[in-house]
C-alpha cells in the first residue's frame, strides 16, 4: 500500500515537473519574440539567424510590438500572433512577413461606433494612422 502510495506521488511529482518546464518554455518563448532577444535553445537560434538575416524584419517584429502593446493587447496573444506570421513566412509560399503583419493589425484593431462627430473625426484619423503604419510595414519587405 505504501509502496503504490509512493509511486503515485513521484509520478504526481513527475509530471507536474514536466508541466511546470513546458510552461517555462512558453513563457519564456513569448518574452523572446516581444524583446526580440533570443536564447541559446534551438528554436531561439532558429529565430535569432532569421530575423538577422534581414534586418528589416526586425524592424517590423517592433513595430508591430510597440502598437499592439501600446493599445493595450495582452502579450501572450500578440506572441502568437507573431509566431503565426513568422510561421507563415518561413514556409515561404511568396508570402511577405509585414503584409502578414498587417493584416494582423487588421484582426487586432476594433472600433465602437461612434457615438458623436468628434468620434468619427477620431477614427478617420486612426484609420488613416493605421493605413500608414501598415504600409510601412509592407514596405519593409
Amino acid at each position: 500500500m505504501t509502496y503504490a502510495l509512493f509511486l503515485a506521488l513521484l509520478l504526481a511529482i513527475l509530471a507536474s515537473a514536466f508541466g511546470l518546464r513546458h510552461f517555462w518554455m512558453g513563457r519564456r518563448l513569448v518574452t523572446s519574440l516581444l524583446s526580440g532577444r533570443f536564447d541559446q535553445s534551438a528554436l531561439g537560434k532558429q529565430f535569432s539567424i532569421w530575423f538577422a538575416e534581414r534586418p528589416s524584419r526586425e524592424n517590423q517584429r517592433a513595430m508591430f510590438v510597440r502598437f499592439t502593446i501600446g493599445i493595450g493587447c495582452p502579450s501572450g496573444p500578440i506572441a502568437e500572433r507573431l509566431m503565426h506570421c513568422t510561421m507563415e513566412a518561413w514556409r515561404g509560399q511568396d508570402v511577405r512577413f509585414g503584409a502578414l503583419l498587417a493584416q494582423e493589425i487588421d484582426k487586432v484593431v476594433v472600433y465602437d461606433p461612434p457615438r458623436n462627430d468628434a468620434q468619427v473625426e477620431q477614427q478617420r484619423l486612426a484609420r488613416e494612422a493605421l493605413v500608414k503604419l501598415k504600409d510601412m510595414l509592407r514596405a519593409l519587405d
